[in-house]
């Protein structure tokens, strides 16, 4: 079996960590820890906020349907009249109102010219 050659200068024992490694390592857990906090923090804000919108939205829910069932109207129908076709004053004078208008489709909607 042939093993791999060894990297120069490489050695077997274990190298001590670089100056202020340690106080660096201290450093990154405090961060970490700081940052774990700040999570549960916002996690916390976030599900009353949710909370809170869900009992806004339940309130509004409940009051428009006592405003619509209180609402005198509530038991007639709404009739909406359709809107009139608009007819240029020139079309409507000048033609027989027994027969169909006839008008060209808008530009965009003909097929494009060849």
């Amino acid at each position: 079996m042939i093993g791999a050659p060894a990297l120069p200068g490489a050695t077997n024992k274990p190298t001590a960590p670089p100056e202020g490694f340690a106080e660096l390592q201290q450093q990154l857990k405090s961060i970490a820890t700081g940052l774990a906090a700040v999570k549960h923090t916002l996690e916390q804000q976030s599900a009353a906020n949710h909370d809170q919108l869900a009992r806004i939205q339940e309130q509004i829910a409940q009051q428009s349907i006592a405003l619509l069932s209180s609402s005198p109207l509530a038991d007639k129908p709404v009739h909406t009249p359709l809107p009139e076709p608009a007819q240029h004053p020139a079309h409507v004078s000048t033609q027989d109102s027994s027969k169909p208008v006839q008008r060209a489709p808008p530009q965009s909607l003909l097929p494009p010219k060849q």
